[in-house]
């Protein structure tokens, strides 16, 4: 399997080139998420951040039933992370406690964080600022 870093160095490579026009990457279903953005003083509960997510992301309930596959470049947004790994996908040891809003019934859940896309930013560095879920 690929690395968290490899996944995203590459991806940033692939986005650098496209904008000098030296690599053209022709994004499938519609039109290419944005990277992420942050609001809110950094490691409190009103820090909010919203990011596209890569490949298909298990996006999971609760109780830790996988919900749905959310598309490459599905944005949801991330409230907070914690420690744990969903069996059988990618995970570097956080799960992002999520909200996604543009599908019918929308619910709360948690995404791997390897799925979500903070440009090669973990949930709980100063870069993003995402407290920890309490």
């Amino acid at each position: 399997m690929i690395g968290r870093r490899a996944v995203r160095s590459s991806i940033a490579v692939m986005t650098a080139l496209g904008a000098s026009g030296a690599f053209v990457l022709a994004p499938t279903g519609g039109a290419a998420a944005a990277g992420y953005s942050c609001s809110g003083p950094k490691f409190t509960a009103e820090r909010v951040c919203t990011a596209p997510v890569a490949g298909d992301a298990p996006l999971f309930t609760p109780s830790n039933k996988l919900w749905v596959l959310l598309s490459v470049g599905t944005v949801v947004t991330v409230t907070c992370w914690y420690y744990g790994s969903s069996a059988g996908y990618e995970n570097d040891g956080f799960e992002d406690h999520v909200t996604h809003e543009d599908m019918p019934n929308p619910i709360t859940g948690h995404i791997p964080d390897d799925y979500v896309n903070f440009n090669d930013n973990f949930p709980d560095g100063d870069t993003v600022g995402l407290p920890q879920c309490g």
